[in-house]
Formats: C-alpha cells, sequence, structure tokens
C-alpha cells in the first residue's frame, strides 16, 4: 500500500484532533519518507528522514502533540509511506544511520532536541566511542 501526505486543510471541527492517533500496524511494516514540510505528529522528524515502524510496534504522535494540533487548520508536509504485508530487513548500510534514540521518543522525558543529536539528520553515526551508543536494535 502506498499512501501520500500532501499539503491540505485538516478536520476543523472543534473537537477534531487533527494529527494521526498512536496505532500498531498487525498486518504490515509501516516505512514513511518525510520529503518536506512540518510534521507535526513527531519531533526530530525533518526533510529527508525515514522511519520504520516494524509490524506490531505502537506508533503514533509524541507526547504533547495532541494538545499542540488543536485548532491547527492546515498542514503543509509532504511524505510518502508504504506499508508491506512482508516483514522488511534493514540493511547493514540502513542500520548504520539508526536512531538509537527514536524507539524512546515517545517518552516526553526522553527525546533530545534534533540538533543535540549525532550524524547527519540527526541520526547516529555509530562512530562515537561508547559502546552503549554504537549498540543498534531498531525491533523494541
Amino acid at each position: 500500500v502506498i499512501c501520500s501526505f500532501c499539503p491540505r486543510v485538516l478536520d476543523f471541527h472543534p473537537e477534531a484532533i487533527p494529527i494521526p492517533y498512536n496505532h500498531s500496524n498487525i498486518d504490515s511494516d509501516e516505512v514513511l519518507y518525510y520529503v518536506e514540510g512540518n510534521y507535526k505528529a513527531r519531533r526530530g522528524i525533518e526533510s529527508g528522514s525515514i522511519s520504520l515502524h516494524p509490524q506490531g510496534i505502537p506508533h503514533g504522535p509524541h507526547p504533547g502533540t495532541v494538545e499542540k494540533s488543536l485548532g491547527k487548520t492546515f498542514t503543509d508536509e509532504l511524505a510518502v509511506m508504504c506499508d508491506t504485508f512482508r516483514p522488511l530487513f534493514p540493511t547493514k548500510e540502513a542500520m548504520a544511520l539508526d536512531d538509537i534514540a527514536y524507539p524512546e521518543s515517545w517518552r516526553a522525558d526522553h527525546h533530545a532536541p534534533l540538533e543535540q543529536r549525532n550524524g547527519v539528520n540527526g541520526h547516529a553515526t555509530g562512530t562515537t566511542g561508547s559502546a552503549e551508543a554504537k549498540k543498534i536494535d531498531t525491533w523494541t
């Protein structure tokens, strides 16, 4: 399944929550490529970012983004999503770009601002000296 997230008018009923809800894809892996714009549901995402949410892993807006979205009427995001119905297996090259903080990013007290993280687009580069920083596990 291929989906496009394009600049658009959002739900504008006074009680509408205009961003995606937390969910788990029970039968597919989800890959999102963020082309440009301001993706409001998740901190640390910028143009050129890619996220992978494996089958069954809960994901959705970061803490506080639901409240910040209330009253918004438009989004300028441009992203492409692919849901696969067979598991994806990241290559070594993809794993080298892994953001080791991403799985914990839904905790309000955990996610550091993008400029405080390592590497290109805030992704861990694996070049830091600590053994903990080199550990990469996107499945937990």
